[in-house]
């Protein structure tokens, strides 16, 4: 390029450069230029103060600057667009991507660009801007991540586009509990390793998002459903601190549903893969939807209801008779509910709606006082009848739950022993202590105490031993069909004999035929309940059958019970036979089991157990075949003769082409059954003529089978007992199969050619270890391989306690947490964990060592984990880099004409003036200071005595004084060599602007005299940019009150004042059923209820008192210089009593209290005794609020 032409792109430039700078002041934004010719780029708004850049002046930098101030993850992308601006293939520069501050920190930008050409058309410059404002209030401060607002417009934009994918929402399991057991620190640390984790994974290709809590979302653009299930399942095997669920949606462009709806949809299927036992991914099923929204309505029916004096709930009631006199004894009252819309609506539907919401506590009261009722009125005419209530879980988690049972058993008059309390089969009774606390009370008034639905769900023997218990209710399960299943027969049996020993009531539900009632009236439990004696009925239809004697069904009930009296020894042997036939099969199977397992000796052992195989079967042989190798003929291998009839010689060869259908059956694992030979003639002549020549009318033949193959068959000739039952033959295969296992030689497991096991660890240098971890951590042992203590530089004389301490406390400081964590998660989760830390070697120095391990049993009771240990830090990893294109050529500007900089810098000024620091007089002075000359010559005042009777009238009160310490003479002659800059608010025009007051000093060369130039910038755009930043960054963008680290802050500084010790309370608050609140009315509603929330915590709590959001929907209150309950008990009672009259939807709210002195004080500590008394009050039934303390004392 000539040298004219240059000059003339060059004069171009610098006229833009001129122009955006004018143009910077009037934005948020940082404009930029980069030249075409040199690949140099400028910016305006000193960037450089923020990121981490050079400070380019007029001159500018290079673009490969700018490259390595982007995260990483996000270079490539950037400079391959920035690459094909310079090379003049694209005009147009529109990314999002992330820059790192001088704090470390990612910050998310929006870049924009256009190329503007010269007057000849060709490419000048690449001019634009880059802004963090908009997206920094777009981003989570913890992740980095883009939040939810920024979601619901990418989503938006999506769909609007008409693009298909998939929406996927992911979330920690449990997270709550952990931040509960290790503190929200370390819930904190866990967010930003799943983010770190879900970035390294698919972020890069993906719009990842953090929602909330341990919400995340992946938007995943133009993919289909199996990506998205391997996207989780690479996910899923990355995480190893906890387990992780998620609930995906697919979009199409034909998709009717907006983002918000989306959300919902996949949260919806997120709660879904929670609720099925976690650790899953769901995917959205609109039936599933409609189902979680039909729920919501019923609740909301129910709510209804409850205030209503419980209409549409009613009860039913079903007997109980007595098992030998089928008389009725008792009676257990069931709850139902009527819907409105829906008419009756089925218990397994609503009692855990009633559960989950725990609507279940007034609506139980309401059921044990009416059915007290009733049988207080029925026991006028069945004096003995007593009556079973079902009590829920959630009932037993209230505080008060002994005392209302007994006072509501009091109102009705009723002794104790006419009340049985059930606690039904959700109930997990771990607590024995506890429970039997409450058992103890009740017991004393009479009550009965009855496990439920027992055998099913939490239900086990172990209760009988660890509860005080009266009855046991066995369920329908184990009663149906009973007389046709020897399993059900002995476990009830057992549960009987079992019972009675520990002298509890056993009660056999669910029957429903006459056979079913003779079996149980052989095995004699106390009580039957079931259809075949009568439904549950309403009130009105028990009383006709059972109270009302003139009654028709009064005397057709009775001629039933004597029906059901009648049954005798002929109606039980006709049932019996075939049961007995399975008890005697299993009797037979159990004793052959221990037989085979007792005998050393193999050749005895088989022939005990075909012995026992022919008996069962009533045949005249049993054998075992097992083809020869390398030849088409299986052998005779072991046989049993049972009859002592006369019978051809057992053939000691069968050939292959003799049994070939035989063996087709044997490959499938099928076995071959034979009960008349001749339909076999003319398909298998051959096969015909062998069970011909051995009299053999029938025939069971099963395979032995190992590793996938036939390896032989057992079979038996002429059964005469179950002749086509294969049972117990294949279950004798399986005996000797594990017995040819036991016995098999070492030298049939194929090795690696040429090298053992052992060579291979030692030569990749991979160390086995085993830990044992005991309850005391100094008791902790470490056994190892050669391998392993070779490569750790570990002693082979240590101890295993003093080789596990070592190898412990070489751990960098920096990883024990995580490797204890990692040690953790494979002792709680049972999984396979692998971990990299760096560890000080004792020859090496520090190395980065990768472990890996799992939990296996230990006979000794102690927790054993296992696994291997590498050296990493000397392994080559080979890394792909990119074609080196050579740095990009730079060329210098040439000199430019000196600009008049003095001038220059004053014409952006609003007031200036230069001093003469000998008399504090202002030489020159112009814009609002400019009448500070002519008063100062005027009155023979310096400028810092005209500038005190100015002040009072153009500054802010708050920044008065210090203005005036700038403004003084001798103060700016202290500053000789220095610079200063203050800030601060003062009238321009009618308005308070933000300012900055520049104070120069310098010394005149040549007289030697020093003066000083000061001048004052409207800075007002700026300031409030930056203050709005710091809002960003400091505040909830949904309620404006404290974010949590700001909230921190506040807290902690308040506590560190010297001036007087400090105290106050810390609340943390939880809305109850906040994600109800999202489900049923959506998000905007619950966005504006915790908004209302916010504006109440703040009326209520004093203006100085500290409020925060702590994320979802916790809250956060720290009440300064408050040490009584007496004012904290009546804000949080007003607090409640307003919400829950608010405009719109109720709310609610739980809450946690602790109180903190400065002495002492950690605001980890003090957050998590909040978060405990917290859990407590949801413990005991929400809406309400706990003191940390009283948990102490208790």
């Amino acid at each position: 390029m000539s040298d004219p032409i240059f000059k003339k792109r060059h004069r171009k430039i610098l006229e833009y450069l001129q122009m955006i700078e004018a143009v910077s002041a009037s934005t948020d934004d940082y404009l930029y230029l980069i030249e075409s010719d040199t690949g140099l780029i400028h910016f305006t708004n000193q960037i450089h103060l923020k990121y981490q850049l050079p400070d380019g002046g007029k001159k500018g930098f290079p673009v490969e600057d700018w490259v390595k101030t982007i995260y990483p993850r996000d270079a490539a992308p950037v400079m391959e667009d920035l690459q094909r601006i310079l090379d003049g293939t694209q005009k147009v520069h529109n990314m999002e991507y992330r820059l790192l501050d001088r704090k470390g920190n990612r910050c998310w930008i929006s870049c924009r660009g256009e190329i503007q050409n010269d007057e000849d058309g060709q490419p000048l410059m690449l001019l634009g801007r880059v802004s963090d404002t908009v997206l920094g209030q777009k981003t989570d401060v913890l992740t980095g991540f883009f939040n939810g607002r920024k979601y619901a417009e990418d989503i938006s934009a999506s769909l609007n586009r008409g693009q298909s994918g998939c929406l996927l929402i992911f979330g920690l399991d449990n997270f709550k509990d952990i931040n509960i057991k290790y503190g929200r620190s370390y819930g904190n640390h866990l967010l930003k390793q799943f983010a770190e984790i879900l970035e390294e994974h698919v972020a890069a290709i993906h719009p990842a998002y953090r929602l909330d809590g341990d919400r995340f979302a992946l938007n995943l653009y133009g993919r289909n459903q199996e990506y998205a299930r391997h996207i989780y399942e690479q996910l899923k095997q990355s995480v190893s601190f906890c387990t992780l669920s998620a609930g995906a949606v697919l979009y199409s462009a034909d998709s009717s549903s907006d983002g918000e709806t989306l959300y919902q949809y996949a949260e919806s299927a997120l709660d879904r893969a929670k609720k099925d036992g976690k650790n899953r991914l769901f995917f959205f099923s609109i039936d599933d939807y409609k189902q979680h929204q039909s729920s919501l309505e019923l609740l909301s029916e129910m709510r209804h209801s409850i205030q209503h004096d419980f209409e549409g709930f009613f009860l039913c009631y079903q007997p109980q008779l007595q098992c030998q006199s089928c008389r009725i004894c008792g009676v257990e009252a069931l709850l139902r509910f009527h819907s409105p819309a829906r008419g009756i609506v089925s218990p397994a539907e609503f009692i855990p709606l009633l559960e989950q919401s725990r609507l279940i506590v007034p609506v139980g009261e309401w059921v044990l006082r009416t059915a007290l009722a009733v049988c207080r009125k029925w026991r006028l005419s069945l004096p003995c009848l007593h009556i079973s209530v079902n009590l829920s879980y959630i009932q037993l988690l209230e505080e008060n739950i002994t005392s209302t049972v007994l006072d509501i058993l009091k109102e009705s008059g009723l002794p104790g022993d006419a009340l049985t309390l059930e606690l039904t089969e959700s109930v997990q009774l771990q607590n024995y202590e506890y429970y039997n606390r409450i058992f103890y009370h009740w017991e004393i008034a009479g009550i009965r105490i009855a496990i439920d639905d027992f055998g099913t769900g939490y239900s086990s023997l172990g209760y009988l031993k660890s509860l005080c218990l009266d009855e046991i209710k066995i369920d329908r399960c184990f009663v149906s069909g009973i007389q046709h299943s020897s399993y059900n027969y002995r476990l009830m049996r057992n549960t009987i004999e079992l019972a009675r020993s520990s002298q509890i009531h056993v009660c056999c539900e669910g029957v429903e035929t006459m056979d079913e009632l003779a079996i149980l009236k052989e095995l004699l439990p106390d009580t039957l309940q079931g259809y075949l004696f009568a439904p549950p009925c309403t009130s009105d239809i028990f009383e006709q059958f059972y109270i009302d004697s003139d009654s028709k069904a009064f005397r057709s009930r009775m001629q039933l019970e004597d029906r059901y009296r009648a049954i005798g020894s002929s109606q039980k042997e006709s049932i019996h036979p075939t049961l007995f036939k399975k008890l005697d099969f299993e009797s037979n199977l159990t004793d052959c089991a221990h037989m085979f397992a007792g005998e050393p000796d193999t050749k005895e052992a088989l022939e005990q157990l075909l012995v026992s195989v022919a008996e069962f079967y009533n045949a005249d042989r049993a054998y075992i075949y097992e083809p020869v190798h390398g030849a088409t003929i299986w052998c005779c291998s072991a046989s049993a003769s049972l009859k002592k009839a006369a019978a051809p010689a057992l053939p000691q060869t069968l050939s292959t082409s003799v049994i070939d259908r035989w063996i087709t059956y044997f490959s499938l694992g099928e076995s071959v059954i034979i009960e008349t030979p001749g339909d076999i003639l003319s398909g298998s002549p051959l096969e015909f003529d062998l069970l011909h020549r051995q009299n053999i009318t029938g025939l069971i033949a099963v395979p032995i089978g190992w590793c996938g193959q036939a390896i032989g068959f057992i079979g038996v000739s002429n059964p005469l007992e179950h002749p086509a039952n294969d049972g117990m033959l294949f279950a004798a295969a399986c005996f000797i199969a594990d017995r040819l296992k036991q016995n098999s030689s070492p030298n049939r497991v194929c090795a690696v050619p040429g090298l053992t096991a052992a060579d291979i660890l030692s030569r990749t240098q991979l160390g086995l270890w085993r830990l044992r971890l005991c309850t005391d951590p100094l008791q902790n042992e470490m056994f190892a391989d050669d391998t392993m203590l070779r490569t750790l530089g570990l002693s082979e004389s240590q101890t295993p306690q003093q080789r596990y301490h070592q190898w412990h406390s070489r751990i960098s400081k920096n990883y024990s947490h995580y490797v204890d964590a990692a040690i953790l998660c494979m002792e709680e989760t049972g999984r396979i964990v692998q971990a990299e830390y760096i560890w000080d070697h004792p020859h090496l120095g520090e190395v980065v060592v990768r472990f890996l391990g799992l939990r296996i049993k230990d006979s000794t009771g102690a927790v054993s984990l296992c696994g291997y240990h590498r050296v990493i830090s000397n392994i080559e990893r080979p890394i792909l880099s990119d074609e080196d294109n050579g740095q990009a050529h730079i060329l210098e500007l040439e000199s430019a004409r000196k600009t008049d900089f003095y001038e220059a810098m004053l014409s952006e000024t609003i007031a200036y003036t230069e001093l003469d620091l000998e008399n504090g007089r202002p030489l020159t002075a112009g814009g609002l200071w400019e009448h500070y000359e002519e008063y100062c010559r005027q009155w023979s005042e310096s400028f810092h005595q005209a500038a005190s009777h100015y002040i009072p009238r153009v500054v802010a009160p708050e920044y008065q004084d210090i203005c005036l310490n700038y403004f003084d003479q001798s103060a700016i002659q202290n500053m000789r060599g220095d610079t200063r800059k203050f800030c601060y608010r003062r009238k321009v025009g009618a308005d308070f602007h933000w300012v900055e007051l520049s104070i120069h000093v310098f010394c005149e060369r040549f007289t030697g005299h020093h003066y000083a130039l000061l001048y004052l910038k409207d800075i007002d755009t700026d300031k409030k940019r930056e203050l709005a930043q710091v809002s960003a960054a400091n505040t909830d963008p949904l309620t404006r009150v404290y974010n949590r680290r700001m909230f921190r802050d506040e807290v902690e500084t308040f506590m560190e004042r010297t001036d007087k010790p400090a105290c106050g309370a810390l609340i943390l608050f939880d809305i109850d059923d906040f994600k109800q609140i999202n489900d049923q009315y959506g998000h905007p509603q619950g966005d504006a209820a915790l908004l209302r929330m916010t504006e109440v915590l703040q009326s209520t709590f004093r203006q100085r008192d500290i409020i925060g959001r702590l994320g979802g929907d916790e809250f956060l209150a720290f009440i300064k210089d408050v040490t009584r309950r007496q004012i904290l008990d009546q804000r949080m009672s007003e607090l409640a009593q307003v919400l829950s009259f608010s405009d719109g939807i109720p709310i609610a709210f739980s809450a946690g209290i602790t109180f903190v002195q400065q002495k002492n004080f950690s605001y980890d500590r003090a957050l998590k005794q909040a978060d405990e008394a917290l859990y407590h009050s949801k413990q005991q039934g929400k809406a309400q609020f706990s003191y940390y303390a009283d948990m102490i004392e208790t």
